[in-house]
């Protein structure tokens, strides 16, 4: 991206997480730190790869806005279907089984559901 572009991006994230007079990500700072980090890393990296390079070199109180951009994006669901298929997920688990567990199993079956491409790449024998 150009200069311009990324600093247009900064600045309507910044706008998007203003309450108020206060956002825990400053507009100016951001851009800065990313034109910055830009030297820094030559090659093109992915957010997740990006965060790791910041946490693995203690560089994320250097860049504390690039930090906080990260992990709000890497947070935040893709699309909509995942959230929606989140509860779809608990409201299968919740009507089958509410009445005879904990909320504390129900609320464990639900993450495993929810994260079946994870949970079915495990081991079982061995965690076991």
């Amino acid at each position: 991206m150009e200069h311009e572009e990324i600093k247009k991006s900064c600045f309507d994230l910044h706008n998007k997480f203003k309450d108020g007079e206060s956002c825990d990500i400053s507009g100016v700072e951001l851009y800065q730190e990313l034109i910055s980090l830009k030297i820094i890393i030559k090659d093109r990296k992915q957010p997740e790869e990006l965060i790791k390079f910041l946490y693995k070199y203690n560089l994320e109180t250097s860049f504390p806005n690039v930090a906080t951009s990260l992990k709000l994006l890497l947070t935040v669901p893709v699309s909509v279907a995942s959230g929606e298929r989140s509860f779809s997920k608990l409201k299968i688990i919740k009507n089958h089984l509410i009445t005879s567990m904990t909320l504390e199993r129900l609320s464990n079956i639900s993450v495993i559901a929810i994260e079946s491409e994870i949970a079915d790449s495990l081991n079982i024998e061995e965690a076991i």
